[in-house]
């Protein structure tokens, strides 16, 4: 062994490496407060076969379906709730960029990619068995025998939801029942490298038990059932602030162009800072105790002659004035004084 080598501190980094890799086999610590269950794929010849029973949450729901942007920044991975999960109608400023870039360059349509919405469901699960826990030797970190949530793609999702909708063979509620249920037989292989030389699991023969069974009775099942996850606190866990998005979006040098969108709809109207739309004051609220000043009204001009600040008479239709016609709030027509003096000089 070379002097510059210390095996001592070697075997205590080894050690620790170690410990870190079981517990990421195990799920232990993601999310912040859950544990997960992560299963790895086997090969296209021998693949993992897993033993879990799917369980209902502490609000009785069965799985969820949950949506997310997941892209690297630098060298961190950033994993962040879509702000879809709170409904379809709500505005996210990452699908909104998405909409932008895909009609853009190449390299635009290249990190839409990396930005665009996916979707993963989520439920708890028993695992009832693990063929890592064989290699893990402390069993702190081994997965059988606990509660965690399980983060599954459609392809499983499929499966399951044809147990769920198949009324004529499928088993129904039974998939979720931890006494008299059905477990799922997850098989994970692998399949041929793509294009890219990328391998995707392959879960074809995933498959529900046929026997029912119990995963424990009395007060173990009672303490198996204590550990499970609240899939809503789950979700609104992963989801972050307007403040964390508009500087996740400014890092990533696309806030501009999402800008008026995303405080309207997202960040708040105060937020708005443009040029040519400089932030109106908010109209000040009427007080009917403040001080009026008095309106100054006009000299009197007659009993037909409204006066400045008042109400009009309520007349059947507008009093009009011709050149020299009055007409009264009657609705007739009269002469006026001097026609009348002329009139009568001349009948004499």
């Amino acid at each position: 062994m070379s002097k510059w080598v210390d095996e001592e501190k070697y075997n205590d980094f080894a050690g620790k490496k170690e410990q870190e890799k079981e517990k990421q086999e195990s799920g232990e610590g993601q999310q912040g407060f859950a544990k997960k269950f992560r299963p790895s794929m086997g090969s296209a010849e021998k693949p993992k076969e897993y033993e879990i029973r799917f369980l209902p949450d502490t609000d009785g729901i069965f799985y969820e379906e949950y949506f997310y942007h997941g892209f690297y920044v630098g060298e961190s991975f950033k994993f962040i709730g879509c702000e879809k999960n709170k409904g379809l109608d709500k505005y996210c400023p990452w699908c909104g960029i998405t909409q932008i870039l895909y009609q853009g360059s190449a390299n635009d349509k290249k990190k839409a990619g990396d930005y665009k919405r996916k979707n993963r469901y989520v439920g708890n699960v028993y695992v009832i068995d693990d063929p890592r826990d064989a290699t893990i030797e402390n069993p702190e970190y081994k997965n059988s025998k606990s509660v965690r949530l399980y983060e599954f793609p459609a392809t499983v999702e499929t499966k399951l939801k044809k147990e769920v909708t198949d009324n004529k063979n499928g088993y129904g509620l039974a998939v979720f029942d931890p006494e008299n249920g059905y477990s799922m037989l997850l098989s994970i292989g692998a399949k041929k490298a793509d294009a890219n030389k990328k391998v995707w699991p392959d879960y074809d023969q995933t498959m529900f038990a046929r026997r029912q069974s119990s995963i424990a009775d009395g007060a173990e099942l009672e303490e198996i059932m204590a550990q499970r996850y609240s899939l809503g606190d789950f979700i609104e866990a992963l989801m972050i602030t307007p403040d964390a998005h508009r500087e996740l979006l400014k890092s990533e040098m696309v806030y501009e162009d999402v800008e008026r969108d995303f405080e309207l709809k997202l960040g708040g109207f105060n937020k708005l800072t443009t040029k040519d739309e400089p932030a109106k004051e908010p109209a000040k609220a009427f007080d009917p105790n403040q001080n009026v000043p008095p309106v100054e009204s006009k000299p009197d001009m007659g009993d037909d002659t409204p006066t400045y600040g008042a109400p009009p008479p309520k007349t059947p239709y507008p009093i009009q004035y011709g050149d020299d016609m009055v007409v009264d709030s009657t609705g007739s027509s009269a002469l006026s004084e001097d026609d009348a003096l002329l009139a009568s000089l001349r009948d004499l």
